[in-house]
């Protein structure tokens, strides 16, 4: 079942931020920028000042709350969220040293983390290891299934396909409900040591990095 959800944002005229950052008697991770909104904060990595137009913050601040909210809900509502991730983290993106932001009147604090990838080309690697691809990667085999309300999601199995047809789903929307990928497990530790020591070598293109980032979410400790 698929929900459609949109959104309308309105954005109040914003104060210019000042650049002071309130004094804090613990070492924290990150340091907190005032906004010029009350409770408002921008988390930063220590002793860096973000550039960003209050205009910004109040987008950032909107995003973060709306994905707080549906950070509490599952389902139909997941992929609402996965929207405001890709928003939240394009601006830290587009921020140098921006790392979170912090509502007291929300009791909110949303921090987004970078991290390394490692992503996999699954051609180039079973073209790179060969023979010694079975003993090196595992295949999962992983069907997603976005089910009508008619069909018994519990029942759906290795015939997941028959019972959609049996449920009076049509041929050609048992394609579109229905999805199979395979998806690798991979021995990365071995891989790298075959690499270190010469005896295998990666085609290019086969393994590259990337930065992901990781969006969590707390509240605000009052004892503190």
């Amino acid at each position: 079942m698929e929900h459609q959800i949109k959104y309308i944002m309105n954005l109040e005229s914003e104060p210019q931020i000042q650049s002071e950052t309130p004094k804090n008697s613990r070492k924290e991770r990150f340091s907190l920028q005032r906004t010029g909104r009350k409770g408002v904060f921008l988390r930063t990595e220590p002793d860096t000042e973000v550039q960003i137009p209050p205009r910004m913050v109040g987008i950032f601040l909107q995003r973060a709350k709306r994905y707080a909210r549906l950070k509490k809900k599952i389902g139909v509502l997941d992929e609402a969220r996965l929207g405001e991730d890709r928003g939240i983290k394009n601006i830290v993106k587009t921020y140098k040293g921006l790392r979170g932001i912090k509502s007291v009147s929300d009791n909110l604090v949303l921090t987004v983390i970078p991290r390394k990838k490692v992503v996999w080309n699954p051609d180039l690697l079973r073209e790179s290891l060969g023979d010694a691809y079975p003993t090196l990667v595992h295949e999962d085999v992983v069907i997603k299934v976005s089910p009508p309300p008619s069909v018994d999601a519990i029942r759906l199995n290795t015939v997941i396909e028959e019972h959609l047809r049996i449920s009076g789903v049509s041929e050609d929307d048992v394609e579109k409900v229905s999805n199979m990928e395979r998806v690798q497990r991979i021995d990365e530790d071995r891989i790298q040591e075959l690499v270190d020591s010469g005896r295998l070598t990666l085609l290019d293109g086969t393994k590259t990095e990337e930065i992901d980032y990781s969006i969590t979410l707390g509240v605000i400790d009052k004892n503190a």
